[in-house]
Protein backbone atom coordinates (compact mmCIF):
# COMPACT_ATOMS: atom_id res chain seq x y z
CA UNK A 1 0.00 0.00 0.00
CA UNK A 2 1.64 3.32 -1.14
CA UNK A 3 2.18 6.17 1.37
CA UNK A 4 -0.57 8.53 -0.15
CA UNK A 5 -3.76 5.67 0.38
CA UNK A 6 -2.17 4.69 3.92
CA UNK A 7 -2.49 8.62 4.99
CA UNK A 8 -5.95 7.98 4.08
CA UNK A 9 -6.91 5.25 6.72
CA UNK A 10 -9.18 6.61 9.34
CA UNK A 11 -8.49 5.29 12.83
CA UNK A 12 -10.88 4.67 16.09
CA UNK A 13 -11.13 7.90 17.76
CA UNK A 14 -9.43 9.04 20.69
CA UNK A 15 -10.66 11.70 22.76
CA UNK A 16 -7.07 12.84 24.17
CA UNK A 17 -7.56 16.95 22.14
CA UNK A 18 -8.91 19.34 23.71
CA UNK A 19 -8.28 22.08 21.58
CA UNK A 20 -10.81 24.30 19.71
CA UNK A 21 -12.51 23.00 16.70
CA UNK A 22 -11.23 25.59 14.06
CA UNK A 23 -13.71 24.08 11.43
CA UNK A 24 -17.24 22.25 10.70
CA UNK A 25 -17.65 20.38 7.30
CA UNK A 26 -19.73 17.95 5.51
CA UNK A 27 -17.96 15.38 3.28
CA UNK A 28 -18.16 11.84 2.27
CA UNK A 29 -16.06 8.35 3.68
CA UNK A 30 -15.89 4.93 2.58
CA UNK A 31 -17.03 2.12 4.41
CA UNK A 32 -15.74 -1.32 3.12
CA UNK A 33 -17.95 -4.09 4.17
CA UNK A 34 -17.02 -8.28 3.16
CA UNK A 35 -19.50 -10.69 2.62
CA UNK A 36 -19.31 -14.51 2.73
CA UNK A 37 -21.67 -17.26 2.74
CA UNK A 38 -21.97 -19.17 5.86
CA UNK A 39 -23.53 -22.53 6.65
CA UNK A 40 -26.71 -23.52 5.33
CA UNK A 41 -27.08 -20.40 2.39
CA UNK A 42 -26.24 -17.62 5.24
CA UNK A 43 -24.95 -14.45 4.00
CA UNK A 44 -22.72 -12.59 7.08
CA UNK A 45 -21.27 -9.57 6.55
CA UNK A 46 -18.08 -8.19 7.97
CA UNK A 47 -16.10 -5.34 8.99
CA UNK A 48 -13.42 -3.93 10.97
CA UNK A 49 -12.35 -0.57 12.59
CA UNK A 50 -9.83 -0.25 9.42
CA UNK A 51 -12.55 -0.31 6.98
CA UNK A 52 -13.16 3.50 6.98
CA UNK A 53 -11.61 5.48 4.65
CA UNK A 54 -11.08 9.23 2.85
CA UNK A 55 -10.56 8.01 -0.58
CA UNK A 56 -12.15 5.50 -2.97
CA UNK A 57 -9.36 3.96 -3.93
CA UNK A 58 -7.63 3.30 -0.08
CA UNK A 59 -11.56 1.23 -0.09
CA UNK A 60 -10.60 -0.42 -2.98
CA UNK A 61 -6.94 -1.23 -1.96
CA UNK A 62 -8.09 -2.26 1.74
CA UNK A 63 -10.35 -4.72 -0.15
CA UNK A 64 -7.37 -6.09 -1.77
CA UNK A 65 -5.74 -7.20 0.87
CA UNK A 66 -8.54 -8.21 2.95
CA UNK A 67 -9.90 -10.83 -0.06
CA UNK A 68 -10.18 -14.50 0.37
CA UNK A 69 -11.75 -17.41 -1.74
CA UNK A 70 -15.65 -16.76 -1.79
CA UNK A 71 -15.18 -12.81 -0.17
CA UNK A 72 -17.74 -10.16 -1.74
CA UNK A 73 -17.20 -6.56 -1.07
CA UNK A 74 -19.42 -3.61 -0.85
CA UNK A 75 -17.98 -0.17 -0.59
CA UNK A 76 -21.00 2.47 0.44
CA UNK A 77 -20.15 6.03 0.27
CA UNK A 78 -21.45 7.78 4.04
CA UNK A 79 -22.14 11.32 4.93
CA UNK A 80 -19.96 12.35 7.42
CA UNK A 81 -19.39 15.24 9.67
CA UNK A 82 -15.73 16.55 9.91
CA UNK A 83 -14.44 18.55 12.92
CA UNK A 84 -10.83 20.60 12.43
CA UNK A 85 -8.44 21.38 15.03
CA UNK A 86 -5.42 22.56 15.16
CA UNK A 87 -3.72 19.00 15.79
CA UNK A 88 -5.98 16.54 14.35
CA UNK A 89 -9.41 15.72 12.19
CA UNK A 90 -12.22 14.05 13.51
CA UNK A 91 -14.93 12.78 11.68
CA UNK A 92 -18.48 11.08 12.33
CA UNK A 93 -20.62 9.14 10.70
CA UNK A 94 -23.17 6.22 11.25
CA UNK A 95 -23.57 3.09 9.86
CA UNK A 96 -27.00 0.67 9.12
CA UNK A 97 -28.83 3.93 8.85
CA UNK A 98 -30.70 4.76 5.31
CA UNK A 99 -30.09 8.82 6.68
CA UNK A 100 -26.75 8.49 8.42
CA UNK A 101 -26.91 11.69 11.42
CA UNK A 102 -29.89 12.31 10.32
CA UNK A 103 -31.85 12.64 13.59
CA UNK A 104 -29.24 14.88 15.20
CA UNK A 105 -29.72 18.64 15.51
CA UNK A 106 -26.34 19.92 14.73
CA UNK A 107 -25.70 17.31 11.85
CA UNK A 108 -29.10 18.48 10.30
CA UNK A 109 -28.02 22.02 10.51
CA UNK A 110 -24.80 21.47 9.12
CA UNK A 111 -26.07 18.96 6.04
CA UNK A 112 -28.94 21.78 5.39
CA UNK A 113 -26.02 24.56 4.97
CA UNK A 114 -25.42 25.14 9.18
CA UNK A 115 -28.31 27.29 10.88
CA UNK A 116 -29.21 28.67 14.57
CA UNK A 117 -28.41 25.33 16.36
CA UNK A 118 -24.79 25.56 15.71
CA UNK A 119 -24.77 28.76 18.24
CA UNK A 120 -26.21 26.25 20.92
CA UNK A 121 -22.75 24.85 20.55
CA UNK A 122 -20.49 27.62 20.44
CA UNK A 123 -19.26 26.87 23.73
CA UNK A 124 -18.23 22.90 22.85
CA UNK A 125 -16.36 24.48 19.82
CA UNK A 126 -13.89 25.59 22.40
CA UNK A 127 -13.13 22.10 22.95
CA UNK A 128 -13.67 19.42 20.44
CA UNK A 129 -13.47 16.39 23.14
CA UNK A 130 -16.81 18.00 24.47
CA UNK A 131 -17.96 18.58 20.98
CA UNK A 132 -17.40 14.95 20.40
CA UNK A 133 -19.82 14.40 23.17
CA UNK A 134 -22.62 15.65 22.03
CA UNK A 135 -22.77 12.53 18.95
CA UNK A 136 -22.85 10.09 21.93
CA UNK A 137 -25.78 7.88 21.67
CA UNK A 138 -26.64 9.58 25.62
CA UNK A 139 -26.31 13.15 24.12
CA UNK A 140 -29.18 15.74 23.99
CA UNK A 141 -28.31 16.32 20.68
CA UNK A 142 -30.33 13.60 19.02
CA UNK A 143 -34.16 14.46 17.76
CA UNK A 144 -34.80 10.56 19.61
CA UNK A 145 -32.81 8.19 21.52
CA UNK A 146 -30.09 6.73 19.11
CA UNK A 147 -30.62 3.01 19.04
CA UNK A 148 -27.69 0.60 19.39
CA UNK A 149 -27.94 -0.67 15.94
CA UNK A 150 -27.60 2.68 14.58
CA UNK A 151 -23.83 2.57 15.30
CA UNK A 152 -22.57 5.88 15.28
CA UNK A 153 -18.65 6.16 14.04
CA UNK A 154 -16.11 8.56 15.41
CA UNK A 155 -12.94 8.66 14.21
CA UNK A 156 -9.61 10.46 13.65
CA UNK A 157 -6.38 11.14 11.88
CA UNK A 158 -3.35 13.04 12.80
CA UNK A 159 -3.30 15.00 10.09
CA UNK A 160 -5.63 17.90 10.44
CA UNK A 161 -5.81 19.34 6.89
CA UNK A 162 -6.35 15.81 5.83
CA UNK A 163 -8.47 16.12 2.57
CA UNK A 164 -12.18 14.44 2.39
CA UNK A 165 -14.16 14.34 -0.62
CA UNK A 166 -17.39 16.71 -0.05
CA UNK A 167 -20.74 15.91 0.49
CA UNK A 168 -22.80 14.36 -2.97
CA UNK A 169 -26.25 14.74 -3.54
CA UNK A 170 -26.58 11.33 -3.76
CA UNK A 171 -24.67 8.08 -2.27
CA UNK A 172 -22.81 5.58 -4.22
CA UNK A 173 -22.54 1.50 -3.77
CA UNK A 174 -19.86 -0.24 -5.40
CA UNK A 175 -19.80 -3.92 -5.58
CA UNK A 176 -17.14 -6.24 -6.21
CA UNK A 177 -16.59 -9.18 -8.49
CA UNK A 178 -13.83 -11.57 -8.43
CA UNK A 179 -11.70 -12.15 -11.63
CA UNK A 180 -9.25 -14.57 -10.76
CA UNK A 181 -6.68 -14.52 -7.91
CA UNK A 182 -3.96 -13.42 -10.42
CA UNK A 183 -6.41 -10.27 -11.08
CA UNK A 184 -7.47 -7.47 -8.97
CA UNK A 185 -11.24 -7.04 -8.02
CA UNK A 186 -13.72 -5.83 -10.67
CA UNK A 187 -16.00 -3.27 -9.36
CA UNK A 188 -19.62 -2.13 -10.25
CA UNK A 189 -21.82 0.99 -9.42
CA UNK A 190 -24.89 -0.20 -8.34
CA UNK A 191 -26.74 0.16 -11.57
CA UNK A 192 -23.85 -0.27 -13.86
CA UNK A 193 -20.77 -2.50 -15.28
CA UNK A 194 -18.08 -4.08 -13.82
CA UNK A 195 -14.53 -2.31 -14.44
CA UNK A 196 -11.57 -3.49 -13.37
CA UNK A 197 -9.36 -1.14 -11.15
CA UNK A 198 -5.95 -2.25 -12.23
CA UNK A 199 -4.26 -4.76 -14.54
CA UNK A 200 -3.24 -7.31 -12.47
CA UNK A 201 -2.08 -7.38 -8.43
CA UNK A 202 1.43 -8.06 -9.58
CA UNK A 203 2.53 -5.14 -10.89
Amino acid sequence: MSKSVRNRVLKEYVGDDVAGVNKIQCGVVYHVVEGRNAWHSTWVSQYSKKSMHTSLKSAKEYAERCRKSGSVFRIKELPCLVFRTCKKTVIITAINSSKPLSEHYLACECLEDFGEIVSDYRKRLSCSRDMVKGFFPNSFGWKRSVKKKDHVIILEHENNEIRVEPLKSESKLFVSKSVGSDNFLEWKMRGGKFVRSFSSPNM
